[in-house]
């Protein structure tokens, strides 16, 4: 289906994200099935090319837990960021995510982390396997750079500008991270 939509649909990029133009005529002269109502179009195939397999069906008839919405995640990001992969492994205790800041929209580039103090652990966050910061409930926050601070629901991050970036937050047995403490000059 996406592969046909692809070749007979005319596939558009617009303002960094990719649709399918309306088009009222339902085949091209070869019969090929062109037409595309704008459910379709900006929706639907976009919905069907980022579902993982059956992931609609494992909503609805295995939906998340309780437990789930209190795990460590990212509650809020700023518009001129991509995140790319997000999950948090329960196994490991570490919440594991990749931004990427664009230059081409306006924004400040800060992504909310929630749920980090619930449980009292201590935690650290690495950027691109580097130690940067690192906190707790009853911990001050720490950290290496400008781009870690306490926000009021949580930890924010400001994410920089440049490559993408992975980032993972290990809880419980990490190591403390021996940066500086937050309000501290650089």
């Amino acid at each position: 289906m996406l592969a046909h939509a692809d070749r007979y649909m005319r596939p558009t990029w617009r303002d960094g994200g990719l649709y399918y133009p309306r088009n009222d005529e339902r085949a091209d002269a070869e019969g090929h099935r062109t037409e595309m109502e704008p459910i379709t179009g900006n929706v639907l195939l976009a919905y069907a090319r980022l579902n993982v397999p059956d992931g609609l069906w494992k909503l609805y008839n295995h939906p998340w837990g309780r437990g789930h919405h209190s795990e460590p995640a990212l509650s809020e990001v700023a518009v001129d960021v991509d995140v790319t992969r997000a999950y948090f492994d329960r196994e490991r205790r570490e919440l594991a995510f990749s931004l990427h800041r664009r230059n081409d929209r306006d924004g400040d580039g800060v992504v909310a982390l929630a749920n980090f103090d619930k449980a009292g652990e201590r935690w650290t966050l690495r950027k691109d396997g580097l130690a940067v910061a690192s906190g707790g409930r009853d911990a001050e926050l720490m950290t290496a750079t400008g781009e870690v601070r306490r926000g009021d629901g949580g930890v924010e991050l400001r994410c920089p500008p440049g490559a993408p970036h992975r980032y993972t937050v290990s809880f419980g047995g990490a190591a403390p991270f021996e940066g500086r403490v937050e309000g501290e000059r650089s």
